[in-house]
């Protein structure tokens, strides 16, 4: 891949308690989406390309397999407002 790796966690976020509950959208390019509740989440980047996403604590339903290559963007749903990862 081509590009600086870069790695978001969402723990790593301002304002984010690592100890609460995170709601996190992840959208597809087709116009799909998944919801997911959990501790933590992050993603790395290599140049605009999602490479990889890493979810650890998941409560309630959760995605068995997710194609890097289909994911449009991905949304850190807080109380209120939305933060794009």
């Amino acid at each position: 891949m081509f590009g600086n790796k870069e790695k978001t966690e969402l723990n790593g976020l301002p304002n984010v308690d690592p100890e609460e509950l995170k709601t996190v959208k992840i959208i597809f390019k087709y116009g799909g989406e998944i919801i997911v509740k959990c501790k933590n989440f992050s993603i790395t980047e290599y140049g605009n390309t999602v490479a990889a996403y890493d979810i650890n604590g998941i409560r309630g339903d959760y995605p068995l397999y997710i194609c890097t290559e289909q994911i449009a963007a991905i949304l850190y749903m807080q109380e209120g407002e939305h933060k794009c990862l």
